[in-house]
């Protein structure tokens, strides 16, 4: 065969159209919780851990678990990463924080924004201000420089945004509101992911503020500026993050928060298509592009609802920075010929005018030393200016008096960061130095936090949060009708906790909403699993609600979602957290609970129960054939809206219904022989149905239920052992 050589120009690859006899995806997960960076209540396709990576970031510290000497991390990115190492191909996320606009509609009037999330912003001579392309403290240890690019015909500029060894190169960009790709024309992440056809990808980490006005590129030059840090911000970490306040609020819409199931998916409809409006928190499933009747995922998820809670964190004082300038030039006390003789103070923060000195000596100005911005893992310092032609050092200690100073940095810049990768106390000192002339030293003391926060103490835990958060979920799935939840309980809860929290939730609902609870599926104890480099590895604590899922979406694509998804390896976790003892899961089984236990196998999740205490939906296999036939229902069924309603459509649904559900019969979805024994399926024929331009079906199906117990019985015949019986 004869290579086939490509002509330059554009290709389009049009994607082949879904059989129409393909069954809908039951695959497709939505994960809903908090991310460092990317849109904010907005929905994105993500089909792989790079796409998670380039929209959202990597892990975000919330608080410091003190009694555990540890960081805790937010719980969507590690879910995330456990949903596609488990078999997951393509997940929709949806981050969420408090941000004003939301704030306000709770408030009811106009919220403070002292703990709503907010984008950090830049001051580059002659481009004004410059904001962060999402909300959120990951641009804390962000440098932006600026250059101009002379390619065109007109001059542009480019800007270069670093993050550590990470840097981002973007533009050329046009200088005026009407040049060709303009400035301007730049959105942040919230408007770029506006669009539903947008794809995830990596943008630039910066974008435009204010009304657009004509930039000037004169204070620029051909080489990269000087580097410049955000603008300053007297506020935590957490609170620019918008998760301070950790309640139900951050996860639920608020015209949504408290209505039910029967009312919960028309009013979510009219707040989308009518008003046009964003729909916050979980309840960003309602707008989950996918089709006209059913958006794409069949799984929601919002792990970090399982969170414990923080409290702002006690600052912690250090001794004070003790300046002892130390030995001084020789040149200070004397004239540098053999006959110096040294003055009895070592210590001389001055030369001695009353001695004879070379015509060098010189006092020079004491560089004066402060921290510009100081962010995780990074501290930015600053220092006033010296004499003209001066090299500053700096030296590090973590003693307050400067025993065992090291020398870390020499030049003559006026600015250094420095790594501070622990918690503790961190003392600077510089000076600067010019012909053998040393000025006094400027000190500072500096204590680092990985977070301002503390994780609350398990023993003031209070399950409201999470008991609101799950049934808004529950109720979510319901009015959605095809939506099926895991839900997972808080680390620190044992398994007297855990039996007790099921009957809490399900005493939540009134009796005409308890069949929402077949919508939903429990999971405990949490996961550790691996992360870190070879070199320093480390383990992260995370629910379980993202490596299930991807069990789930596995199991699904490769076998059917009417098959039971439980005893499947979760693959790449070493450890539960707690360990579940064997005696306990018989308590959490009648609880309803699903644990995660450790097999010959691998760790699995042993059963497969729904919350619902009904026989006929206690099996989560039941509700997602159930919600697999209305997706087909809805698919098959739309051909025949505005068919003539009479006996011929009335026998093509038949036909087309019955080879459906014989289908299913054959894959083992629905157990007996076929029509009447498996299913039965009526189409409604009555003239008042006709008359009202109506068509109703009715299928009524039997569920294969999961093998959940194999007895066998085993017989020692002489020297044999053999199998004696089944059952």
């Amino acid at each position: 065969m004869y290579p086939r050589h490509i002509l330059p120009g554009i290709g389009v690859e049009v994607p082949p159209a879904v059989a129409p006899d393909a069954l809908p995806r039951m695959d497709v997960a939505l994960f809903v919780g908090f991310a460092a960076r990317g849109p904010v209540h907005r929905p994105v396709a993500i089909d792989s851990v790079a796409a998670y990576r380039a929209v959202f970031g990597g892990d975000l510290v919330l608080a410091r678990d003190a009694m555990r000497g540890r960081d805790t991390t937010a719980a969507l990115a590690p879910a995330v990463r456990g949903f596609f190492s488990n078999g997951g191909t393509r997940c929709w996320v949806i981050r969420t924080c408090r941000t004003l606009a939301v704030e306000a509609q709770w408030r009811g009037g106009p919220a403070s924004g002292a703990d709503c999330a907010s984008a950090r912003t830049f001051t580059l001579p002659g481009l004004g201000q410059i904001k962060a392309s999402s909300l959120g403290s990951w641009a804390d240890a962000m440098k932006l420089s600026a250059r101009i690019d002379r390619s065109g015909d007109h001059p542009r500029f480019m800007l270069r945004a670093e993050i550590g060894s990470e840097a981002v190169v973007s533009g050329a960009f046009g200088v005026a509101p009407s040049d060709a790709n303009s400035w301007w024309a730049l959105t942040d992440d919230d408007g770029f992911y506006a669009d539903d056809e947008a794809m995830a990808q990596a943008r630039p980490w910066v974008a435009p503020v204010g009304t657009p006005v004509a930039c000037s590129v004169a204070a620029l030059s051909d080489f990269w500026s000087a580097p410049v840090g955000p603008d300053p911000d007297p506020r935590t970490a957490l609170e620019r993050d918008g998760l301070s306040r950790f309640d139900a609020e951050l996860f639920l819409d608020p015209a949504l928060a408290g209505l039910t199931v029967a009312s919960l998916g028309d009013n979510a409809r009219r707040i989308r298509d009518i008003e046009g409006a964003t729909l916050a928190g979980l309840h960003g499933a309602f707008a989950v592009p996918g089709g006209a009747d059913f958006g794409e995922p069949s799984l929601i998820a919002v792990p970090d609802a399982a969170q414990s809670g923080w409290d702002r964190r006690a600052s912690e004082d250090i001794p004070p920075a003790q300046n002892k300038a130390g030995d001084v030039p020789l040149s200070w006390r004397d004239h540098a010929g053999s006959c110096a003789v040294p003055l009895a103070d070592p210590a001389a923060l001055a030369p001695d005018a009353t001695r004879f000195l070379d015509c060098s000596v010189q006092l020079l100005i004491t560089p004066v030393l402060a921290v510009a911005v100081q962010s995780p893992g990074r501290i930015d310092l600053i220092w006033s200016a010296s004499d003209s032609g001066v090299i500053y050092v700096l030296e590090e200690s973590d003693r307050a008096d400067f025993s065992g100073a090291a020398e870390i940095w020499r030049g003559d810049a006026l600015t250094h960061s420095v790594a501070a990768k622990r918690e503790g106390a961190y003392y600077y000192r510089i000076h600067a130095e010019l012909g053998g002339n040393v000025s006094t030293a400027s000190v500072i003391g500096v204590s680092v936090e990985a977070s301002a926060w503390t994780v609350r103490d398990v023993s003031t835990f209070d399950a409201t949060t999470l008991l609101t958060v799950h049934k808004a979920l529950l109720r979510t799935c319901a009015a959605i009708g095809d939506q099926f939840a895991l839900l997972s309980l808080p680390r620190h809860y044992r398994s007297r906790d855990a039996a007790a929290y099921t009957p809490a939730l399900a005493a939540s609902f009134p009796d005409n909403e308890t069949r929402a609870l077949s919508y939903a599926a429990l999971y405990h104890p949490w996961l550790a699993a691996p992360t870190g480099s070879a070199s320093a590895p480390d383990l992260v604590e995370t629910p379980p609600d993202g490596a299930v899922a991807g069990t789930f979406a596995a199991r699904a694509r490769l076998r059917g979602a009417w098959v039971a998804p439980a005893s499947i390896p979760i693959r790449d976790i070493v450890a539960l957290s707690p360990t579940i003892p064997d005696t306990d899961r018989a308590t959490l089984g009648y609880a309803r609970i699903n644990t995660v236990r450790l097999a010959p196998t691998g760790f699995i999740a042993s059963d497969s129960f729904t919350l619902s205490p009904e026989h006929d939906w206690d099996q989560v296999n039941v509700r997602r054939l159930m919600s697999l036939l209305r997706r087909v229902a809805i698919r098959r069924g739309a051909p025949f809206v505005f068919e003539p309603n009479g006996d011929v459509v009335r026998r093509a649904v038949e036909r087309i219904f019955g080879h459906m559900l014989d289908d299913m019969v054959q894959h083992g979805a629905i157990v007996g022989k076929g029509a009447g024994d498996s299913y039965r399926l009526s189409v409604s024929a009555e003239n008042r149905d006709r008359m009202n331009g109506k068509l109703v079906i009715e299928i009524a199906v039997r569920p294969s239920q999961p093998l959940r117990f194999l007895t066998l019985v085993f017989a020692q015949s002489g020297e044999r052992f053999t199998v004696a019986k089944e059952r």
